[in-house]
């Protein structure tokens, strides 16, 4: 709801080349001139960024690793939007950029997985007890949110007699 409002704050800032701020200093945009395209250049790219992490850690569907790609993209358009405006003398942006994509993919990745373990009850150290080296399962709780079926020995036993048998001819 407050994209819209996010994408109309330039409007907020001066239309000069230097800003002196009680809050944030003196700031100077060297490359746009002007501390409201500066900001509008920013915000421009920081929106869709927020709503793209909203998606990705909302996502329930076996694709959302995708979503990562523009995430990246917004990040390393952000960083060289900053980087213009300060006038670093860095060439090799492109692989400086590389390790922060992998951190920020690592980070958002972690907080997605300990978000959907929370809301679906799920503990990774008993999920881990549960499955065999083969990725059969042991035992299934009563309250388990998961519809699988039960594994036991003796089902262990026919499914690799089946599988020989298969082998075979």
């Amino acid at each position: 709801m407050l994209s819209p409002i996010l994408s109309y704050v330039y409007q907020g800032f001066p239309d000069v080349k230097t800003w002196e701020s009680s809050l944030f200093g003196a700031i100077h945009s060297n490359y746009y001139e002007s501390i409201q395209i500066l900001v509008w250049v920013v915000f421009s790219k920081v929106v869709p960024f927020i709503l793209l992490l909203i998606w990705f850690f909302t996502c329930k569907h076996w694709w959302y690793h995708s979503i990562l790609v523009p995430i990246a993209m917004y990040v390393f358009q952000i960083y060289s939007t900053i980087n213009e405006d300060l006038q670093f003398a860095d060439d090799d942006e492109f692989y400086i950029i590389i390790p922060i994509i992998a951190v920020v993919a690592a980070i958002t990745y972690t907080i997605r997985t300990k978000i959907f373990d929370r809301l679906y009850g799920v503990n990774l150290d008993q999920e881990l007890k549960r499955v065999r080296w083969n990725g059969k399962i042991v035992t299934i709780p009563a309250d388990s949110p998961l519809d699988l079926k039960l594994i036991n020995d003796e089902d262990d036993e026919i499914i690799e007699e089946e599988e020989e048998e298969k082998d075979v001819s």
